[in-house]
């Protein structure tokens, strides 16, 4: 719920820019064992919210204005860095038979540092419940950002059981990689309460899907390698 708050209030700031050019973080750690704001805790494990502003403050980028029970929403091109020229893409993945069912493309353009408008694109006909929305920029071939975006409230979903497989290798230069995979779309797939610097956590994975996770350094000792998604969490009706 704190990541996508976050993310709900920073994609609309910086999506305004110049006219507004981001938003400020409360709060970064804690100082005492406590339920905050901190987007690192106490034990310094980076929380879910940490990972979310990761990928939302990251340029370039293509965002999505999606509001629950509207049909039609707006894209955003984030180019913070100079002139740019790409591809946005959009694909409705389907929960019940986990494939992508519709997608499409669009050439966008987006000239100084700023967010240039890139139209818009329709859900109608898509249940809120069985989406997921991929927006994804690329550049040439090359895929530079990816968000999901559910066309309805989170507890929504009708996510299927899922289970996310983990594999661990100690790379050359002493640091260590996690592969995760899904059997099934998996909302926020990561490693729960781990330590340490790690490079991605708490992202969603497509049925047969696998991403990776660098921790740097050793897996610190004692701690537990535990995957996780938000398949496995029960909500209440009105979160």
């Amino acid at each position: 719920m704190q990541a996508n708050a976050l993310r709900f209030g920073v994609e609309h700031w910086v999506s305004r820019m110049p006219d507004t050019s981001g938003a400020l973080i409360w709060q970064w750690s804690d100082l005492w064992p406590s339920i905050s704001w901190a987007l690192v805790d106490y034990g310094k494990v980076h929380k879910p919210s940490y990972f979310y502003m990761k990928r939302s403050f990251q340029s370039p980028n293509a965002y999505a204005k999606i509001t629950p029970g509207v049909t039609e929403a707006e894209l955003y091109l984030i180019h913070d860095r100079g002139d740019f020229e790409g591809k946005i893409e959009v694909a409705f993945y389907d929960l019940a038979t986990d494939r992508v069912v519709k997608s499409e493309t669009r050439e966008v353009r987006g000239q100084g540092c700023r967010s240039t408008p890139a139209g818009t694109f329709s859900s109608e006909g898509f249940d809120p419940a069985a989406t997921i929305v991929y927006v994804n920029l690329l550049i040439g071939d090359e895929l530079v950002a990816s968000n999901t975006y559910l066309l309805g409230k989170p507890h929504q979903l009708r996510l299927k059981p899922a289970t996310v497989s983990v594999t661990q290798e100690t790379l050359a230069n002493g640091d260590t990689r996690f592969t995760l995979t899904a059997d099934t779309f998996a909302k926020d797939a990561g490693l729960a309460d781990l330590p340490g610097a790690l490079s991605d956590n708490y992202f969603d994975l497509r049925a047969g899907e696998s991403k990776t996770i660098v921790l740097k350094g050793a897996l610190p000792e004692g701690a537990a390698v535990k995957p996780v998604c938000w398949n496995q969490v029960k909500t209440i009706g009105y979160v």
